[in-house]
């Protein structure tokens, strides 16, 4: 947060422990689908590339977490 204003960034990168978050869910035994909607509008104002990248970087995550 910039004062009141969001600001969005690519998965990983902000302020959500995406790793801890994907650890817990493990951890707990959810094996359901996880869903990213994203809103940050990626490095050249591309949202499609922006959803590309923060796919990847989730699928990253959720590989090294050793989903079931």
């Amino acid at each position: 947060m910039e004062g009141h204003t969001p600001t969005w960034g690519p998965l990983g990168e902000m302020d959500v422990n995406w790793k801890g978050q994907i650890a817990a869910l493990v951890r707990d035994g959810y094996r359901g689908a996880i869903h990213l909607e994203t809103h940050w509008t990626g490095p050249t104002g591309d949202k499609f590339e922006a959803s590309q990248i923060c796919g990847r970087q989730l699928r990253a995550l959720v590989e090294a977490e050793a989903w079931p």
